[in-house]
């Protein structure tokens, strides 16, 4: 079955028809492409990601995209091939794509976002270049680890979500009123705030520390805020070797915390991280799937709970495609204000909003007390239209 997932759009004074979604996944990607082409309810595209016979990549997309949407799914976390398969891929696709758009649930190098000394070079900014090697028009990041990393893309759009979308739902099962939520670094509250709006909580800790060299933590972290006989829940964009959080967590609990949780948008678990996260005084640890690991990586007795994104990525592109807002992914009001939006479009591929009418044409249907608005051309879309197939 062929994506079907076709929208008008109002521009120039006529009718413009996008092409059908098509879905590619990198090696490290794949699975989550799978679960969005599930979700989106459309089937994967025909292709093959592999290694020639002395390691380097080897990428070939099987079926024609031309006039189509091409949406490349690939976390670019170590090795370097992952990146490299997204490059081949966009480019595969860029002369016959319509639109060529990277999904980038996790990005590597992107820690490196500045100078820290002389001779070094910004690692994201390398990154961001290479990965504009695939063409592609849009790019799609979750979580980057800085703002300026956007900049670092040559591209029509750069579009920057989060996944609080996916863990603050979880997180509503675990927090109260009196729970902490805690950044474990200052340069963190930001995103901390961020989450306490949406959960309605307004008590923070901060942890101060000095990080001598990459992965390492001084003995000198100072902790801001009182925790004492309450539920901690630390807020984190990456989990490396958890040696801050480690840190962090024993002073919290040495401070009187009832119980500590840690939520991180993606797990990457450097070393014997994991090994060393479960001897800390963690009640449990939240991170989502944005980084792919192989069976038996998190261990049955383990304290780690995976959150899958395959839903915000599905969400995402489905977005895109309509030509519909995103911000109302991490936006509490918009989201609400958008879920009449969303059921009215499940029951019309052909609704729009009625401040974007303009000359939209009105089929027959009626919802609630209103015309229903829709761009139709024909009776064949107009039956496509299950408000319209109610109301005759």
């Amino acid at each position: 079955m062929n994506a079907l997932f076709n929208r008008r759009i109002w521009e120039g004074g006529s009718f413009m028809s996008d092409g059908n979604i098509r879905i590619l996944g990198g090696s490290a990607g794949m699975s989550l492409a799978k679960d969005v082409c599930r979700i989106l309810k459309i089937d994967m595209s025909n292709m093959s990601v592999g290694r020639h016979n002395d390691g380097e990549v080897n990428v070939k997309v099987n079926e024609s995209v031309r006039g189509d949407d091409v949406y490349i799914i690939n976390p670019t976390p170590a090795p370097l091939e992952n990146a490299m398969e997204m490059v081949l891929l966009g480019r595969s696709v860029r002369p016959s794509a319509k639109t060529v758009t990277l999904v980038i649930p996790y990005l590597g190098y992107n820690r490196g976002d500045q100078k820290d000394g002389p001779r070094t070079a910004i690692s994201a900014k390398v990154m961001a270049e290479f990965l504009m090697l695939s063409k592609a028009d849009r790019v799609v990041l979750f979580d980057i680890h800085s703002e300026p990393t956007m900049e670092f893309f040559d591209c029509n759009r750069v579009e920057r979500l989060y996944m609080s979308y996916m863990l603050i739902p979880y997180l509503r099962n675990i927090v109260d009123t009196d729970t902490v939520l805690a950044s474990p670094d200052s340069g963190g509250m930001k995103r901390t705030r961020g989450y306490g709006s949406r959960l309605h909580i307004n008590n923070y800790a901060a942890f101060i520390k000095n990080r001598p060299s990459p992965g390492q933590v001084s003995d000198d972290m100072i902790m801001m805020g009182d925790v004492k006989d309450r539920k901690v829940v630390f807020i984190d964009d990456i989990i490396d070797t958890g040696g801050t959080l480690i840190k962090a967590s024993k002073i919290a609990k040495k401070a009187g915390a009832e119980e500590i949780y840690v939520c991180a948008a993606h797990g990457v678990f450097s070393g014997n991280a994991i090994e060393e996260l479960k001897k800390a005084p963690i009640d449990k640890i939240i991170v989502t799937d944005s980084i792919p690991r192989p069976a038996g990586f998190f261990s049955e007795d383990g304290n780690v709970v995976v959150v899958p994104i395959a839903e915000l990525i599905a969400e995402t592109i489905r977005r895109i495609h309509r030509d519909l807002g995103l911000s109302s992914l991490f936006i509490e009001e918009d989201h609400l204000n958008e879920e009449k939006l969303m059921e009215m479009v499940q029951q019309c591929p052909f609704y729009v909003p009625a401040e974007r009418a303009g000359d939209a044409s009105f089929c027959s249907a009626h919802s609630n007390g209103g015309t229903h608005l829709c761009w139709v051309k024909n009776l064949k879309d107009l039956d496509r239209c299950a408000d319209h197939r109610n109301s005759v």
